[in-house]
């Protein structure tokens, strides 16, 4: 008798006491046979489901069941199949994935191959990475060949960078590549 009079002062009596735990620790409902077998009769009846779907048509879905979606398929990795549909998609509306950053223009591009990257980068404002890789993707790239290392073993650092088209420093640094002694620098072991 104690304890039930302890229950009741606290707020919890018989009627609804389960629910009211339930509700408390978070503990999802339990889907009885009833409800199963419901649901199996609402996936069988085919014409109902059409017609739910055409009435949720064209109408933008609630923001917390966009978000239950996106968490869903949070990690899931898609076929590829399933990239190329989505690829597609993209291409046919004109759209572009959110990771992929914005398209680059004629004008940019222009830029990229007339000017250095530091001063593309400033003007078209996009990152000293983007502008390298977009210089990769255009088939210009500022490797060192070999003519650039005879020109740099046989003329001056000064004279090489103007030839070459590098700055000073890049010389210096390729110089010490490819090892070319210049008797004023301290010996380093690789």
């Amino acid at each position: 008798m104690r304890r039930r009079a302890t229950w009741r002062r606290r707020g919890a009596s018989g009627h609804g006491l389960v629910a009211k735990w339930r509700k408390a620790l978070r503990v999802r409902r339990t889907i009885g046979s009833h409800q199963r077998l419901s649901e199996a009769v609402k996936a069988a009846d085919s014409a109902r489901a059409q017609k739910i779907a055409k009435a949720k048509l064209g109408k933008p879905r609630p923001r917390h069941v966009i978000e239950a979606m996106r968490k869903a398929r949070l990690g899931r990795k898609v076929s590829a199949e399933t990239r190329a549909k989505m690829s597609a998609a993209h291409r046919r509306r004109g759209t572009r994935p959110p990771k992929a950053g914005r398209a680059w223009t004629a004008k940019e591009d222009r830029l990229v191959r007339t000017l250095p990257p530091r001063q593309v980068a400033k003007l078209v404002d996009r990152t000293m990475q983007a502008v390298y890789t977009r210089r990769n993707k255009l088939g210009i790239n500022r490797h060192w060949t070999e003519a650039h290392d005879a020109v740099v073993r046989s003329t001056s650092p000064a004279e090489a960078a103007r030839l070459t088209g590098r700055t000073l420093s890049a010389v210096w640094t390729r110089r010490a590549r490819l090892r070319i002694d210049d008797g004023n620098q301290k010996r380093r072991r690789r």
